[in-house]
């Protein structure tokens, strides 16, 4: 629709109708009535933050929209990412809430992915200010998970919490 309504050089226009059904979407979808049946899984503004990411490339809008409705782990992982240097006390929320979510798909590979998102975790406490939390962190984490060796030895091998 953008690349059409740019060219017809109708696309303010056009940008602000999408956006406004986008977001009438939204609330239509999550609205309950009386006898209808609510979605099994509620509708989030996952649509909106894409479009205010990749195509309009605001990113305080986008995570305004996150903030308000939601969107999905991928996205507030890129938002996390875009923001991290200007907020990092956010970004480091974002990464925190992430990680047991990533841990329990059960594989090496995610298990890695959540010690790499934990270095960074580290780095953003160290920058904020809150370097002495780290340990306390990766302790509840480790009482969480502890039944999971290949985790626990990738934590040891870091060592996580360790230090």
């Amino acid at each position: 629709m953008k690349n059409h309504a740019w060219k017809a050089k109708d696309w303010p226009e056009w940008r602000d109708k999408a956006i406004r059904y986008m977001r009438e979407q939204v609330a239509e979808t999550t609205k309950e009535t009386p006898g209808s049946r609510r979605r099994s899984r509620p509708l989030d503004h996952s649509g909106l933050v894409r479009v205010f990411v990749y195509e309009e490339k605001d990113v305080e809008v986008a995570w305004r929209e996150a903030s308000v409705g939601g969107c999905s782990e991928d996205l507030w992982m890129k938002l996390a990412e875009l923001r991290e240097e200007e907020h990092p006390e956010e970004s480091l929320e974002v990464y925190i809430a992430q990680v047991d979510p990533i841990i329990d798909r059960k594989d090496k590979q995610s298990y890695q992915e959540a010690v790499d998102l934990m270095q960074k975790i580290k780095a953003l406490m160290e920058q904020t200010g809150r370097g002495d939390e780290f340990p306390t962190y990766v302790a509840a984490l480790r009482a969480r998970h502890g039944r999971k060796k290949n985790l626990m030895k990738l934590l040891d091998a870091e060592e996580m919490g360790l230090n």
